[in-house]
């Protein structure tokens, strides 16, 4: 878990009920992200508070956690601002593919400040140690089109029931590492013509 997350986690209370749960939070004005979002006039991101419903609905659920797999529906009606307390009342409806289906209603004061309606999934387990940038997800897939492979494509001796992994990148899980970047530069040789 990333810091972001940590500290996002440690806002939350979240009581969970029939179908759904009840989440409060109180915005703290030291949340690490504040500062860039925005300067002089700090709101929390959008992206927070998806993760904000993530991290309640595995909680309720007694997941270790839950990952996005669509967001539907996102309504920002009212900003979230430092020190706002928070009530996330959702719902949680199972899917056939054992993803969850979640609404949510953000509101504050008795107004409603935003809405998401999103589907979200188990989380991938994290991809080894030096396999890339941050602490990514696995994921594997089956093969598109279950075929030997046609020479010159580049599949040549793979097997067609074999199942390639693919990593799927969240900024929200993962701080990416600052990466030194070399441009080689193209020199133009003069022949000494004018």
């Amino acid at each position: 878990m990333t810091p972001l997350r940590r500290q996002l986690q440690s806002m939350l209370r979240v009581e969970p009920r029939e179908g759904g749960f009840t989440a409060t939070f109180k915005l703290d004005p030291n949340l690490s992200i504040l500062p860039d979002h925005f300067r002089n006039a700090p709101i929390l991101p959008g992206v927070c508070m998806v993760q904000l419903v993530l991290l309640s609905a595995a909680q309720s659920l007694k997941l270790p956690d839950l990952h996005l797999l669509h967001l539907k529906n996102a309504k920002i009606l009212r900003p979230i601002l430092p020190n706002d307390q928070v009530r996330i009342e959702a719902t949680i409806t199972p899917a056939p593919d054992n993803s969850f289906i979640i609404k949510s209603t953000f509101t504050n004061s008795a107004q409603r400040c935003a809405e998401f309606s999103l589907t979200a999934g188990p989380a991938f387990p994290p991809l080894p140690s030096g396999a890339g940038r941050g602490a990514g997800e696995l994921r594997t897939t089956p093969p598109a089109f279950p075929s030997p492979g046609i020479p010159g494509e580049g599949r040549e001796g793979v097997s067609s029931n074999a199942s390639p992994v693919t990593r799927v990148f969240n900024p929200c899980l993962a701080t990416p590492p600052v990466e030194k970047y070399s441009i080689a530069s193209n020199r133009h040789t003069e022949s000494g013509a004018a």
